[in-house]
């Protein structure tokens, strides 16, 4: 499970809320299997400053679960982007290093 902060907007308000999510990696077509897209379930969202949950409820709408799922699989590329980024890093130093 992971999780991030954002903020939504329910009735012209913005809310700034805790996301859990569960994420399903995409699989690429083969000659066999047709793949399938990445997914985002999200399992819980917790509003920080009035602390009420929003799961399954009526101002849960498709359009801001939709939101919420972009944004979560922005946040899975930033992190995956992060951890190549650092492991590059480390084995230049690692390279350097055996020199």
């Amino acid at each position: 499970m992971s999780e991030f902060e954002t903020s939504i907007e329910i009735e012209e308000v913005d809310f700034l809320v805790n996301v859990q999510f569960d994420y399903q990696e995409g699989e690429p077509e083969t000659r066999l299997e047709p793949g399938c897209d990445p997914e985002v379930d999200i399992t819980s969202i917790m509003v920080l400053i009035l602390n009420f949950e929003l799961n399954n409820s009526d101002l849960m709408t498709t359009p801001i679960r939709e939101d919420l799922q972009n944004k979560a699989l922005d946040f899975i590329a930033n992190e995956l982007e992060a951890y190549e980024e650092e492991k590059a890093e480390y084995m230049h130093n690692q390279q350097r290093e055996a020199a």
